[in-house]
């Protein structure tokens, strides 16, 4: 090569790299420009579904006052089909969170906490579930498949809005005045044909029960204690009030004010109207259903104030997952509970096909039901 001249081949190189550079800046670019104008689409989808959803709301408040209760029958169904798309994106089997130890640590002291009230209860959940639950979410919306295949903005926030939006239905039972003393069941159904083959069941949960004439009383005269309410946020990264989308309501009963025990003898369908009335001829059992009656009805009033079709009512032992869909007649529910669905273990071990109970647990529950 001649002294002086100019080396071709790596200007010519040189060229290459900056039109690959600038060709990769542009498909990034176009990316990027894809994905701004997928999650400005999803929020204007979103937030029409939430506009339609309010008005269903107002339809349904006009149309009936307390709907017909009924069993939601595919509700583990439609869990299963999210957990299915989690699992096959592999997410499950990847490290993202705190360690195992520190885990049983918090665990630890949380299990000191005692659980006397619904303030209690929202601290409970709040470090067991709840933040959980949206630091999953969180780790989800990083993965632009699961991002879109979900509808995922950025997270979810559970928001406190008692001091506002607490119902004032008239039909709300006071908690502190309708008390019902007895056992109930304790156990789960799976846990309870256990104990009755090993000869160890109750045979008679609610035999030694009596109600208190406290429970008789007028509920408009009463002082209602009003149950700490959150309604579960869609959020955007920039949190702003335009990406804020409704997704479900939570209503929290502290556990000795509705026991398993009464859930499992009072939970199942029912015309509400009917059962939240006060009869003279009551057994155990209607008393039973009618606290329960009153619970749920209190978190419908939410869900039509709020104008969400989805719902909760959580006491830490229990979880009834709540829906109203396109008959504003009938609320559909579904009961949980994750100590006597899980047991002692969970069956899970990261990169095994084999059955398990993960999605049972209350964090697996809530991630999906949020979903």
């Amino acid at each position: 090569m001649v002294e002086g001249s100019p080396d071709y081949k790596a200007l010519y190189l040189e060229e290459q790299r900056r039109r690959e550079a600038a060709e990769n800046a542009q498909k990034e670019a176009e990316a990027a420009r894809e994905e701004e104008q997928h999650r400005r689409e999803e929020e204007q989808r979103r937030r029409e579904e939430a506009e339609q959803a309010q008005e269903r709301a107002v339809e349904k408040t006009r149309k009936t006052a307390l709907p017909e209760l009924a069993l939601w029958a595919d509700f583990l169904a439609q869990q299963a089909t999210i957990w299915d798309d989690l699992m096959e994106s592999g997410f499950a089997s990847e490290r993202h969170f705190t360690s195992l130890h520190t885990l049983e640590e918090t665990g630890e002291a949380v299990r000191r906490r005692m659980m006397s009230s619904e303030l209690d209860l929202n601290v409970f959940q709040r470090h067991t579930v709840e933040d959980q639950v949206s630091l999953i979410i969180q780790g989800l919306h990083s993965d632009r498949r699961l991002r879109r295949k979900f509808g995922l903005q950025g997270s979810v926030n559970f928001e406190n809005h008692a001091n506002t939006l607490s119902p004032e239905s008239q039909l709300e039972e006071g908690m502190e005045q309708l008390t019902v003393s007895g056992t109930g069941r304790r156990q789960s159904p799976r846990l309870q044909a256990k104990a009755k083959a090993k000869g160890t069941g109750p045979s008679d949960p609610t035999g030694t029960a009596v109600a208190e004439e406290a429970g008789r009383k007028s509920t408009a005269g009463s002082s209602r204690p009003r149950a700490d309410q959150f309604c579960v946020y869609n959020t955007g990264t920039t949190r702003s009030a335009q990406d804020r989308i409704a997704a479900f309501i939570l209503e929290y009963k502290a556990p000795h004010k509705l026991p398993l025990g009464y859930i499992y003898e009072g939970l199942g369908e029912m015309e509400l109207e009917e059962v939240v009335q006060c009869h003279e001829d009551e057994t155990v059992r209607d008393r039973f259903r009618r606290l329960v009656a009153a619970v749920i009805t209190q978190a419908f009033s939410y869900m039509v104030r709020i104008g969400v079709e989805y719902g909760c009512v959580c006491t830490g032992e229990a979880y009834i997952f709540l829906r109203v869909g396109d008959d504003p007649r009938t609320v559909n529910y579904f009961l949980s509970v994750p100590k006597g669905d899980v047991g002692e273990t969970t069956g899970w071990t990261a990169g095994s096909e084999s059955g398990n109970r993960l999605h049972l647990t209350a964090v697996g529950q809530m991630l999906a039901f949020t979903l």
